[in-house]
């Protein structure tokens, strides 16, 4: 049987971060677990993966009533959070990135958005709390 759970692409970037703890704030209010997946391109030097990991506990210590699960892959990330999305309920990413496509909202969070299998929530750079008037007016973009 399938556990119900939201995915989130992480790589310790500002980006990253935000959509991690909008994704663990979505997990809490649902009742259900976060899967981060964190992608290199061939092998992160330690020093970089020490640095990440330091970033990605600082997140998720904020949200010590849900459950995640942690996978740290090689290769692309656009194709492997997208492999991972088939047993996911949403998938989750951040906007950044550089050059023309990337510019919008990066190269990963459109390729994800164009072969995602499930739901995808892009979260801007800085995301408001919950409840507040600016959580409404700069809210995530959703695709199914």
């Amino acid at each position: 049987m399938r556990t119900e759970h939201i995915l989130v692409g992480f790589d310790g970037s500002t980006p990253a971060s935000t959509a991690l703890q909008w994704a663990l704030s979505e997990a809490e209010r649902r009742g259900v677990a976060v899967r981060v997946i964190w992608v290199w391109g061939g092998g992160p030097p330690w020093d970089e993966r020490v640095r990440v990991g330091a970033v990605l506990s600082s997140v998720v210590a904020r949200h010590p009533d849900v459950s995640v699960r942690y996978d740290d892959r090689t290769g692309a990330a656009g194709p492997a959070l997208v492999r991972a999305s088939e047993e996911a309920d949403l998938l989750v990413v951040g906007k950044h990135g550089t050059g023309a496509i990337a510019a919008l909202m990066g190269s990963t969070t459109a390729y994800c958005l164009r072969h995602a299998r499930c739901p995808v929530v892009v979260v801007p750079g800085v995301v408001a709390a919950v409840g507040s008037p600016a959580s409404t007016a700069g809210a995530p973009h959703r695709s199914t």
